[in-house]
């Protein structure tokens, strides 16, 4: 839960927490709104606030299930509120207070099916814990084989699992200010797939974002707080074809990847090739350009920025700066941009990688 919520929230919860011990201290039930309630309703309303008490308790902890204590006793405190007080403030208030809770929740459920999409990627995996050798490198394309043994592949284990993380800045449109955001993403290159959850905040409201590739079908979600979601594609022939260009080019992070059956590897030059990719029935390609020391410069497609266009738009990661992680020379800062005409670039991402994880090493959640 973003923490200016989970701040608002906690408070709101110890004001009710206090009113309510202002209430119970009272030297008997007939005195105040408790003069109407029945000695069971009376006893369901001490248990929602010990519940309550326990809720910022786990809140306050970090708990992700704090909700499910907070959805009780608000909905509790409401359902006594609407028949015995007359207050409109009270009453406004623990409504307010029920939609913090409920914001908590979908919260909740948002990480619960990520949790649970990580895991059904890490799934696939080879007993088999290839390492890498100069002969398997002897079919690519001079750039790319040049590129691989810079990155230092040979004599590396094959990366069938990664995960790292981003911290970064985004808009959305080339006149809006940036936002900053972080990101966690995870990949399988055995099975290709990824999933990468962003979170950012628009106007101090929290903003999470989901792209999946897996089993060759693509999804993208965006919600805001985590309620209202104002992106929600799911596959796609074009959806399909970018989340795979995008897997395609973010191998660069797991370069092993690249000796993969799915790929076809095309000189053009001396330092850039084509990279094209099949599986499930989609197909996808990109080019990727390296500087003279055969360290990758950037890479370019033509993907699909949206699913109601109808023509590809040129799409470009520059490299901003390389760095050895785990043994493997990787990019660890990028330029993400659309380049819609000639001369027209817009920048709409700009990060950094770090805790860079394979294999056995990537966490689980």
């Amino acid at each position: 839960m973003d923490k200016n919520l989970k701040r608002l929230t906690i408070l709101a919860l110890i004001i009710q927490s206090i009113y309510l011990i202002r209430e119970l201290s009272t030297k008997t039930v007939e005195i105040g709104f408790f003069k109407a309630l029945s000695l069971p309703e009376y006893i369901i309303f001490l248990l929602a606030s010990a519940i309550l008490i326990v809720t910022i308790i786990l809140l306050i902890g970090n708990r992700r299930l704090w909700w499910v204590g907070g959805l009780f006793s608000v909905i509790t405190y409401q359902i006594i509120l609407i028949r015995y007080v007359s207050s409109i403030t009270l009453l406004a208030f623990n409504i307010t207070l029920f939609i913090l809770v409920l914001i908590g929740f979908f919260f909740w459920q948002f990480h619960y099916q990520y949790k649970k999409l990580v895991q059904s990627i890490l799934d696939y995996e080879i007993d088999d814990k290839k390492v890498v050798i100069r002969d398997d490198l002897l079919s690519l394309p001079k750039p790319v084989r040049k590129w691989l043994e810079k990155s230092n592949v040979v004599g590396s284990e094959f990366i069938q699992k990664a995960y790292l993380e981003q911290d970064g800045q985004l808009r959305l449109q080339p006149d809006q200010k940036w936002l900053d955001s972080s990101a966690k993403q995870f990949f399988n290159a055995i099975e290709p797939s990824f999933i990468w959850v962003v979170e950012t905040k628009m106007n101090n409201i929290p903003i999470l974002g989901r792209d999946l590739f897996f089993k060759g079908k693509g999804s993208m979600l965006i919600k805001i707080a985590s309620l209202f979601a104002v992106v929600n594609e799911k596959s796609s022939k074009k959806l399909n074809e970018a989340t795979m260009q995008r897997f395609l080019g973010e191998i660069v992070w797991f370069p092993t990847a690249a000796l993969s059956k799915y790929f076809k590897w095309k000189e053009i030059d001396d330092f850039s090739a084509k990279a094209i990719m099949s599986y499930k029935n989609v197909e996808g390609e990109a080019t990727f350009f390296f500087d003279k020391n055969y360290n990758l410069d950037k890479f370019l497609a033509y993907r699909f920025r949206d699913v109601k266009d109808d023509k590809r738009t040129l799409w470009e990661a520059k490299v901003i700066k390389t760095k050895k992680i785990n043994g493997i020379l990787i990019p660890v800062e990028l330029e993400a941009s659309w380049i819609p005409e000639k001369d027209d670039k817009f920048t709409w991402y700009k990060f950094k990688i770090k805790n860079v994880k394979y294999n056995e090493k990537v966490p689980t959640i």
